[in-house]
């Protein structure tokens, strides 16, 4: 029983170990003499609130504006 614990143990800690060694960090990894020629591009998201939720998602049968709002940006 002791044999078990202490193997789950030691494998459990070289896997936390390989986890954090493996793990970039998300640091920067460009070259101080590269970067300057070399165009970054970025990626964005755009974010957007209803403050109303849509009550019919059937468009033959929207009233409002608010109910085709969400059809318009995603056809």
């Amino acid at each position: 029983m002791k044999k078990n614990k202490l193997f789950l143990s030691t494998l459990s800690l070289c896997t936390l170990a390989l986890l954090l060694t493996s793990c970039n960090g998300g640091g920067d990894t460009s070259n101080s003499e590269n970067s300057s020629s070399t165009p970054v591009s970025k990626s964005y998201t755009y974010n957007d609130y209803l403050a109303v939720n849509p009550t019919k998602w059937n468009p033959h049968t929207w009233e409002t504006n608010d109910e085709s709002y969400i059809l318009n940006y995603t056809t």
